[in-house]
């Protein structure tokens, strides 16, 4: 199925200066699918944190005139925590630029008065300096935030990021019950899976998907909830074999609690939605993490979501190209990220390297601690 690329909004650039662990400029290129793999704390979740503070950030007030550090996706603590460590005392503030849209959208933030906001001091949209265009006689932005920020509201590359569904590696566990809470009337299921049970009984309309995804990922699973309702008290059941009423979550596998957050909230994304999900493969058997990415492929065609996997799993690399070997996807619209560190940089920079998919399904190449454990190991037990 080849998509018309006129149809999707999508973030297709990002560029970080001095967030984190990014010292120096690093510019990264996006397609619909982008899978950021590496060895742990190379900077693999930085990268997606400078698009979910953005994104938590404008969800909130629909500005970015201080960049909320702590909100509903991510909480960094405070400004000296996200600055790089290496940074100069006359270049203490960070960059991120994205281009979402067709729109560039270049940010620059310093320390507010507030440790746990982040002051913007510059912002160029597709190239036009608007704090600028206040004036020395007005230059405090903190006074001018109306004017300064109009623009804001008419750039589809900002309002897109509101548009987004996080879902955190640190997701609920099994939970057999929650207590009623009529208040949660929005779509998402929360960063942690926490508002889950809630959502499936508010949501009756995707129960029969819902059952039919997880037949196939966890071959003849299925959700079950009460016919009876409690007033104060939801339950759920999940059945592995489709063959009995169903069993309390905390007595079937991990894997099924793991990965149903991921799939009630992938289902009930708007169309053009942007989904950032890390370890998807959590708990899962190798088989269940093909079948998971099957999904999330066809979910991503139909709805024509932009999707970010962080994850360590071979399979889930595996199931794209697969995607791509089958004319399911085209070998553009999957962008796989390698990050690593500059080894002859003692400043720990990462270093990101951008894998091709080509049409066979075959990676351009094969960087050291990519894809290799299974040989390495099997090379010493020869």
């Amino acid at each position: 199925m080849v998509l018309d690329k006129r149809t999707l909004t999508m973030i297709s650039n990002i560029s970080l200066y001095q967030f984190k662990n990014f010292a120096d400029e690093a510019k990264v290129a996006l397609a619909q699918m982008n899978i950021i793999y590496g060895c742990n704390g190379k900077g693999k979740s930085t990268l997606l944190q400078s698009i979910l503070l953005l994104s938590q950030t404008m969800r909130s007030d629909g500005k970015i005139l201080n960049l909320r550090l702590n909100g509903e996706f991510i909480n960094l603590e405070r400004f000296d925590d996200v600055i790089n460590r290496f940074a100069a005392n006359d270049d203490k503030q960070f960059k991120i630029e994205i281009t979402s849209d067709g729109d560039n959208i270049c940010t620059a933030y310093e320390a507010d008065e507030k440790p746990q906001l982040a002051k913007l001091v510059d912002l160029k949209i597709n190239g036009k300096n608007y704090l600028s265009q206040l004036g020395e006689e007005n230059s405090s932005i903190q006074q001018n935030h109306d004017s300064a920020f109009l623009p804001t509201s008419d750039v589809m590359g900002l309002s897109n990021l509101k548009n987004l569904f996080y879902i955190s590696a640190d997701r609920k566990g099994p939970c057999n019950s929650v207590k009623r809470n009529d208040n949660i009337t929005n779509n998402t299921t929360g960063v942690h899976g926490e508002n889950l049970i809630q959502l499936l009984y508010s949501r009756l309309d995707i129960q029969e998907k819902l059952t039919q995804e997880m037949s196939k990922i966890f071959k003849g699973a299925s959700i079950k909830l009460p016919s009876k309702v409690d007033d104060d008290e939801l339950k759920l059941f999940i059945d592995s074999s489709d063959n009995s009423d169903g069993f309390k979550p905390s007595n079937v596998g991990f894997g099924y609690s793991y990965v149903l957050p991921i799939i009630v909230q992938v289902l009930l994304a708007p169309q053009k939605s942007i989904i950032v999900i890390e370890n998807p493969e959590a708990h899962l058997h190798p088989a269940a993490q093909s079948r998971l990415m099957t999904f999330l492929i066809e979910q991503m065609q139909q709805k024509s979501l932009q999707i970010f996997l962080e994850t360590h799993s071979d399979h889930t690399i595996n199931g794209v190209r697969l995607a791509v070997k089958q004319e399911i996807l085209q070998p553009q619209d999957v962008n796989i990220l390698f990050i690593s560190r500059d080894e002859y940089d003692d400043r720990g920079i990462p270093l990101i390297e951008k894998i091709k998919v080509d049409k066979n399904g075959a990676l351009s190449q094969y960087p050291d601690d990519f894809m290799d454990e299974w040989a390495k190991q099997a090379s010493e037990l020869l």
